[in-house]
């Protein structure tokens, strides 16, 4: 179990650094992407912070690695959040698989379509790639 927590929390870390190159390419000024992307950066690792100390001082010495096992079992809390938690994630990986649809749609010159038909074409590949 403390395997399977490790691999979670590892990928949680990384699920959004792919986000970066797309969102640099799309940038309108370039010289101005660092200091935004540092400055948003230090905000999440905030507000991260900010939120494992209100849980460490609610909970004490008790408080487990992942939020949601701090939560009394028998509550709605409890089976609640964890559901709601699991389905964000669900609804993530379209998101997440967005760079390489971008990609995959270039490589298939999707582009030189008709409208109509790059669209659906696009709805069809970014489909296929959640499934």
């Amino acid at each position: 179990s403390g395997w399977l927590l490790f691999v979670g929390t590892s990928v949680f870390c990384f699920e959004c650094i792919n986000f970066v190159i797309p969102m640099y390419q799309e940038h309108a000024t370039k010289d101005t992407f660092v200091p935004v992307l540092t400055a948003t950066l230090w905000g999440v690792m905030l507000l991260f912070i900010l939120f494992g100390v209100v849980n460490y001082l609610k909970f004490g010495e008790e408080t487990k690695p992942a939020v949601t096992m701090n939560l009394p079992k028998g509550s709605v809390w409890g089976k609640v959040l964890p559901l709601a938690y699991a389905f964000a994630s669900l609804l993530n990986i379209p998101l997440f698989l967005f760079p390489a649809s971008v990609t995959l749609e270039e490589a298939l010159q999707l582009g030189r379509r008709p409208p109509a038909a790059r669209k659906w074409m696009k709805n069809g590949l970014r489909t296929m790639l959640v499934f």
